[in-house]
């Protein structure tokens, strides 16, 4: 069964799935606790957290769209060519207006930190900045891991797409293990934690994961994809928490090299259940109707959510966002992100996404067929 193939379950309502809509919103929260508050549960990290099942996801969702597009491709006798036009057509109205858009609107308004960086932003290469860096750049900072998604967009079609099917697993298995040992090669030559994890190769534990369970769900290999994911779960956790003890003794560099895959463990499970549905407390959370809705205009939130203190600095009076007291600041800050980025999404982003009727996966039906 592809991976879009419709499924009566819980997770699925009118053809879209909507636990993993409460994935997102889970994702991006933890995101926002970490940069309106940063001093709450700094030992865990919930940004990098976030950003990371965000990875996950990614890399599920994406493959999957990527192997059901190649089947009708060689059923309906399509050009992969086109397949990988279509895709990269749609990828860009869902992702560079609004993305762009925020970066001229911060620009325009004389945001420093968007100033100094706008050149890589714009073309994709702040996680390469952020890599020479060595740190983050204030409000820009969350820029990095959208570089990191839209190289993996570029490159990822192409094997999935071209490479002999009996090759896919072993590419998908490759990029899972070229993460760790890039993030090692980094540590040995000095990198800290944060180089170790910004560039795309660092990343590909967890964007291969998901890219593997999408497989696996594709190919039918459920048992095998549940031994798997299960192992993986107790594993995961196992060394996430070990890395998040460990963070309190170290500088994070060594840890670093792990802490990405143990992630990429216990994400895919959790991400694979949302897909089929979970059931019980699980599944009533996951399908909550705000928290499906904070998912489906979570791009949005995310892209602006770190500019939000500064605009609520100016409109405020405080010298800065964090002087408000506790828990006013963060109840201020989230609810102006949504806000703005439900403004976004009904006034921008939905519109612009219905352009991707222009370039389906599956060709329309002819006259006789209809």
């Amino acid at each position: 069964m592809g991976i879009d193939t419709l499924a009566a379950d819980p997770a699925r309502r009118d053809g879209h799935r909507m636990q993993l809509d409460g994935i997102r919103a889970l994702a991006v929260i933890a995101v926002m606790i970490q940069h309106f508050d940063p001093g709450t549960i700094r030992w865990i990290k919930l940004g990098d957290l976030g950003v990371r099942v965000f990875y996950v996801l990614s890399g599920f969702l994406i493959t999957g769209i990527l192997l059901q597009a190649r089947q009708s491709a060689d059923t309906d006798g399509l050009s992969k060519w086109r397949v990988l036009r279509n895709f990269y057509a749609r990828r860009f109205l869902r992702i560079f207006p609004i993305y762009y858009l925020v970066i001229l609107v911060t620009w325009l308004a004389g945001n420093a930190a968007m100033r100094q960086t706008v050149g890589w932003n714009l073309s994709y290469l702040s996680n390469f900045y952020f890599y020479h860096r060595g740190t983050g750049d204030y409000s820009v900072t969350h820029f990095w891991s959208l570089a990191v998604e839209e190289q993996f967009y570029l490159l990822w079609p192409l094997p999935i797409l071209f490479l002999p099917r009996r090759w896919l697993p072993g590419a998908i298995l490759s990029a899972i293990c070229i993460a760790p040992v890039f993030r090692t090669a980094v540590v040995l030559i000095g990198g800290n934690d944060w180089k170790a994890s910004v560039l795309m190769p660092a990343c590909l534990d967890m964007l291969g994961m998901g890219a593997l369970v999408a497989f696996l769900n594709f190919k039918g290999r459920y048992k095998l994809k549940r031994r798997l994911l299960n192992a993986g779960l107790f594993v995961g956790l196992g060394i996430y928490v070990a890395v998040v003890i460990a963070n309190h003794y170290t500088t994070g560099a060594e840890t670093a090299v792990v802490y990405g895959l143990s992630i990429a463990l216990w994400s895919a499970w959790l991400i694979d259940g949302a897909y089929t549905g979970f059931g019980g407390t699980m599944g009533r959370i996951l399908s909550f109707k705000p928290a499906v809705y904070l998912g489906t205009i979570s791009y949005g939130v995310y892209l602006m959510h770190n500019f939000i203190p500064i605009l609520v600095n100016r409109v405020s009076g405080f010298s800065y966002a964090h002087e408000i007291p506790f828990p006013l600041r963060p109840v201020i800050m989230f609810s102006v992100t949504v806000l703005l980025a439900s403004l976004s999404w009904y006034g921008f982003e939905r519109p612009i996404n219905g352009l991707k009727r222009f370039f389906p996966y599956h060709p329309a039906p002819s006259a006789a067929e209809s």
